[in-house]
C-alpha cells in the first residue's frame, strides 16, 4: 500500500512540478518514503523554483549521493 501511495505522490508531485505549481510539487514530493536520485533531483527543482536554493542544494546533494553519474547535476554545485 505504501508503495502505491509513494507513486501516486511522486507522479501528482511531478505533474505539479511541469505545471509550474513549485509549491504543491514540493510538499507531495517531500511526502515520497522511498528514496531515488529521480526523486531528489525533483525535489531539487521544485525547490528551486520556488527560490529555496539551499533546499534545492541539499536535495541535489542527496540525488548525486544515490547516483553520482548525474553530470547536469554534479555542474549545478561545482
Amino acid at each position: 500500500a505504501r508503495q502505491n501511495l509513494d507513486d501516486l505522490l511522486a507522479q501528482r508531485g511531478l505533474a505539479k512540478l511541469k505545471a509550474r505549481d513549485c509549491k504543491g510539487a514540493v510538499a507531495d514530493l517531500r511526502n515520497v518514503s522511498k528514496e531515488s536520485a529521480l526523486l531528489w533531483a525533483s525535489i531539487a527543482a521544485a525547490e528551486g523554483c520556488l527560490g529555496n536554493d539551499a533546499a534545492a542544494e541539499e536535495a541535489v546533494r542527496r540525488s548525486l549521493a544515490i547516483d553520482p553519474d548525474q553530470p547536469e547535476l554534479r555542474r549545478l554545485i561545482d
